[in-house]
């Protein structure tokens, strides 16, 4: 999986399972942040974001859909850390690919991972969409996009409002029921 390198080129540095998923490290079957955000089972996070590549692979689905992209991305959360420093280069990629960027710097990062925890919640809503396509932009030329990149707060990793990701044991009962519920509300029985 493309997603696996890229993660590794990244944290290789910093973490020696860079580029492993979680279900590959046999870690964090049951991953949650916050109160209201879970994520995808550890054996399915693979599947959830080769799904997301496979439809941010079309450029007129990746122009249309940038939101549903990205939410697939966020709802695999493969690495213990770094997710979402690593789906934002590869989603840049993606809409650079297809024609156009997004503009970063002008959205509100709560506004932003509101949605994001919206879309995870219900992805029908297309929450992330709605919020995505008025940020489209022209695209970024290559030595353009890393410096756009760069610039963006928090994209080192340090952002001491975020909730700290949370692994719950695999036979916990909470996180179980809490993980069946929100696959049912996303239509995924």
């Amino acid at each position: 999986m493309h997603v696996l390198e890229v993660h590794r080129i990244l944290f290789s540095e910093f973490y020696p399972w860079a580029g492993q998923d979680r279900h590959s490290l046999g870690v964090g079957r049951l991953v949650g942040k916050g109160q209201r955000i879970q994520f995808e089972a550890s054996e399915l996070c693979q599947r959830a974001v080769e799904w997301g590549l496979s439809v941010g692979n079309n450029p007129k689905t990746m122009r249309e859909k940038p939101g549903m992209v990205m939410g697939a991305f966020a709802w695999g959360h493969p690495f213990l850390d770094g997710n979402g420093r690593t789906m934002l280069l590869v989603h840049a990629e993606l809409c650079h690919r297809a024609g156009f960027a997004i503009n970063w710097n002008a959205s509100q990062k709560d506004g932003y991972l509101e949605t994001l925890t919206q879309e995870l919640e219900n992805p029908q809503g297309e929450h992330l969409d709605a919020y995505l396509l008025p940020l489209v932009i022209a695209p970024i030329a290559g030595g353009d996009l890393r410096e756009d990149l760069m610039s963006l707060r928090g994209l080192n990793g340090e952002d001491e409002r975020s909730a700290p990701n949370v692994a719950y044991r695999a036979d916990d009962p909470v996180a179980n029921q809490n993980y069946l519920e929100l696959k049912r509300a996303r239509g995924e029985d």
